[in-house]
């Protein structure tokens, strides 16, 4: 009740509405308990809610408009075009961010990074690690990418380093269903630091980006306060959110997972979908994707007012 009142922000106005709120919290354990009961009498287990609600499904679908509805989906979704799949034949293949079902469905040479889902990897560390897969000697002949997150995430932080490993060692061939295939090019893009500069973003405020012919990485150390820290260790702290302003006059907001960017991440221009991302990949110029202005917002109890950004100014031999 008390944790309920901490982080939810409600105020108590009243002795009545404080007592309304214990009956309603109190009720919850007593049907979890009321309910083990039943739970034992059904031999609950994970796999009897799995086969109820398959009954409960195929109660209203018949079994010939169910087998339908699932090769219809599996089309869409799980299988590759036959082009496609000829051009990989045997070939090891890692899928980039996380439809790995493919894999299976398609009976794949499946090669994947250690951390296999994007977004899962969301620390330096986890990032590090897909990085150091994808310029090694074991790393995938072929990679299938597509343009995609969870949580209203920006994508292209996600694996921020990884994809910059993508850019060095691996060629479009082909694209399909909004996806790309890429694979592993013959000679390494070398990658050239051309200025490294520091600078010092303030919270809730908007922060304009240096334009020039150059990609811009950049790397941001955002840190909690006394009362954000606190927030985090006893259950999870305020949602942190970027804005990004685009030369074509749209701005476009994400939320933030912080520790993904203590690698660098592509700042100079918003990869949105297919075509930004088969220019990026390319070495394209990218046409009303430049990002004039960032700002992060979150609440300033949580976060320290001052964010450090380091940029790095880089180009692709």
């Amino acid at each position: 009740f008390f944790l309920f009142i901490f982080f939810s922000g409600w105020r108590i106005e009243s002795s009545r509405k404080s007592i309304n709120m214990l009956v309603i919290l109190a009720f919850i354990p007593a049907c979890i308990i009321a309910n083990i009961r039943v739970m034992r009498a059904e031999n609950y287990s994970y796999s009897f809610i799995v086969t109820k609600l398959k009954e409960s499904y195929r109660k209203f679908l018949p079994k010939d408009k169910l087998t339908e509805a699932r090769k219809k989906k599996g089309d869409n979704i799980h299988f590759l075009p036959s082009v496609i799949k000829d051009k990989i034949g045997n070939s090891t293949i890692d899928i980039v961010p996380a439809g790995i079902a493919m894999a299976y469905f398609n009976n794949l040479n499946y090669n994947p990074r250690p951390v296999v889902q994007s977004y899962a990897a969301y620390s330096k560390p986890l990032d590090d690690f897909n990085y150091a897969k994808y310029i090694s000697s074991t790393a995938p002949e072929y990679l299938i990418f597509g343009n995609e997150t969870i949580d209203n995430r920006y994508h292209f932080f996600d694996e921020g380093r990884t994809k910059l490993a993508i850019r060095q060692w691996y060629v479009i061939t082909d694209s399909f269903n909004g996806n790309l295939l890429l694979k592993k090019a013959d000679t390494i893009r070398q990658l050239h630091i051309v200025q490294k500069k520091g600078q010092v973003l303030e919270l809730n405020k908007v922060y304009n980006l240096t334009q020039n012919q150059y990609l811009q990485y950049a790397t941001f150390d955002i840190r909690y306060s006394k009362r954000g820290s606190l927030m985090r260790f006893l259950f999870q702290p305020p949602e942190v959110s970027i804005k990004f302003n685009l030369e074509d006059g749209r701005s476009i907001n994400h939320r933030l997972i912080i520790s993904t960017l203590q690698n660098p991440v592509l700042l100079s221009s918003y990869i949105e979908n297919n075509t930004d991302a088969w220019n990026f990949f390319s070495g394209n110029k990218m046409t009303g994707k430049k990002i004039k202005q960032i700002m992060i917002s979150a609440p300033s109890w949580a976060y320290e007012k001052e964010i450090k950004l380091q940029i790095q100014d880089v180009q692709f031999r």
